[in-house]
């Protein structure tokens, strides 16, 4: 990958090569990819080169609360300069009470607008789900009342026509949850989770490993398919006892 960006207002300028994801070329201002740190980047000159969005690369972009003031005309720009990059989504473009807004923008973008990820309880998805306020929908399954719930609202999603790719940033365990969730529905093929987190990557026994294909196998022992490393988790919690 290679990537050049100038910022206006003598916010400086970059270029970036080799293998890692956008974030890294701080592009915030145009779009955010999940991961970045927001430094307020608005970018007056763009170009990207040899990018090879199918090894391994995820590749959707974010708005985010750094983003959510800019309104819902800033989401629609947004949208349609991202379509030149054939992103996978545009996720969380707007505040996550404009619902009306989000309605809109999905049908007017050209690209997949996701969002949910936020939300809590099945009671909170059903309005936006029944109007149409996404094209893919982010449950977390650490705030939305655990598996049971969160299979409600991949069932509701899937009545809707909407797909159901998990929030995976919280934990080992979320993430497990998630991984788990996945394979019971035919539409979802990605979990969205975070890397470099100790809470995900330290505290499962083992680790997280691609797969030669670039995929996060599926956990096949009991239950949720995760062993923890009591030894990590009790340099995260101070000691406490988490289970009798």
């Amino acid at each position: 990958m290679h990537v050049h960006f100038t910022g206006t207002d003598d916010q400086g300028r970059g270029d970036h090569q080799g293998p890692g994801d956008l974030a890294a070329a701080n592009l915030e201002g145009v779009f955010v990819f999940d991961g970045g740190d927001n430094q307020g980047w608005t970018i007056s000159n763009l170009e990207i080169f040899d990018f090879d969005l199918s090894i391994g690369m995820f590749n959707g972009a974010g708005g985010s609360d750094a983003f959510w003031s800019q309104g819902y005309k800033w989401a629609l720009r947004t949208a349609e300069m991202l379509a030149d990059y054939d992103v996978t989504w545009f996720e969380e473009p707007l505040r996550p009470d404009a619902m009306n807004d989000y309605v809109e923008l999905r049908r007017r973008a050209p690209v997949p607008i996701a969002g949910g990820e936020v939300f809590t309880r099945r009671q909170s998805f059903q309005p936006w789900l029944q109007a149409g306020a996404f094209d893919v929908v982010q449950p977390d399954v650490t705030k939305v009342g655990g598996i049971s719930e969160e299979r409600r609202i991949a069932w509701m999603a899937q009545e809707n026509g909407v797909r159901f790719i998990p929030h995976g940033w919280n934990t080992a365990i979320g993430l497990a949850a998630d991984l788990q969730l996945a394979s019971a529905f035919p539409d979802t093929d990605m979990v969205e989770y975070l890397t470099g987190s100790p809470f995900i990557d330290e505290i499962a026994l083992g680790g997280w490993h691609l797969d030669a294909e670039g995929m996060l196998p599926i956990p096949t022992l009991p239950g949720l398919g995760l062993k923890l490393d009591p030894d990590t988790l009790a340099k995260y919690t101070g000691g406490a006892r988490l289970v009798d």
